[in-house]
């Protein structure tokens, strides 16, 4: 009797692993990738949409960075903001961003800038990090870049101002812009980046030997949609596209305007009643 109970007992323990010992036929193997290649597919988009927000954030942070900088600026010379550069000229001496002297609005920005000096030896902040590859491309490329993706208020001015912006003198400095994310469509033409280092104004940019230009849009709305401003007062925020332009180049790639507001824009009661008498 117990020999029979042995036998049976020893039979299902042989079946148990020899059936352990079979391997996945290719039906299961398939059924597991598939499963696995729709799980994929289901979280790819949530990782995607995780890294785009980082990086948003990480670009705000940058251009917070930014506004301390130009608020401890102000600070060590008398309150007056920082300009655009130190030479009268949109593309020579030190930019507020870098070094310039290499063409048409193109600058290093790996050397130190009137406002960029104080953010110290981090390179990367000077980069949105949604556009920092193909900017970093084009700057050891060529040695120089138009910009790091961010602009400033073009309403700040060249060295030559009759009236240096004052910081306490900025009207509302919590709804004035200072940076924003750039882009404009001088890059369809030159094969490179249009990153430009200058965020223009709504309708028209009031320039420092007195009289205005016409502005193109370029606050580039590069994170899912948005734009990241920062303003006078030190904070920064994200932005919806208020107006698109026109061309095909600034419409396939999100170029617009962050406001249609020129209070946004002009930065004192001066700027404003020379606005208002054009």
């Amino acid at each position: 009797m117990n020999s029979q109970k042995n036998s049976a007992h020893n039979t299902t323990k042989n079946e148990f692993i020899a059936n352990r010992r079979n391997p996945f036929t290719l039906i299961e193997l398939l059924v597991v990738i598939a499963i696995i290649g729709i799980l994929a597919a289901m979280l790819l988009p949530a990782l995607s949409k995780a890294r785009e927000k980082g990086m948003s954030i990480s670009c705000v942070n940058n251009l917070k960075q930014h506004a301390f900088a130009a608020i401890m600026y102000a600070g060590d010379y008398g309150d007056s903001m920082c300009t655009q550069n130190n030479s009268g000229s949109c593309c020579a001496g030190t930019q507020w961003n870098g070094q310039g002297g290499f063409g048409m609005r193109r600058y290093d920005l790996r050397k130190p800038g009137l406002i960029t000096a104080y953010l110290g030896d981090d390179l990367n902040a000077k980069f949105c990090p949604v556009v920092k590859g193909t900017i970093l491309s084009c700057l050891n490329a060529k040695g120089w870049c138009f910009g790091g993706g961010y602009g400033m208020n073009a309403n700040f001015g060249w060295t030559g101002l009759s009236e240096y912006i004052k910081l306490g003198n900025i009207d509302g400095a919590s709804s004035k812009i200072l940076f924003g994310d750039t882009m404009c469509n001088w890059g369809a033409s030159t094969g490179y980046d249009g990153y430009i280092n200058r965020l223009y104004p709504y309708d028209k940019c009031v320039n420092w030997n007195g009289s205005y230009t016409n502005s193109s849009p370029n606050s580039h709305f590069r994170h899912a949609g948005l734009t990241n401003i920062a303003w006078a007062d030190g904070h920064a925020s994200s932005e919806h596209c208020v107006e698109m332009g026109t061309s095909a180049y600034e419409i396939s790639n999100n170029i617009g305007w962050v406001s249609t507001k020129t209070d946004n824009w002009l930065l004192t009661n001066s700027q404003k009643n020379f606005y208002d008498s054009l």
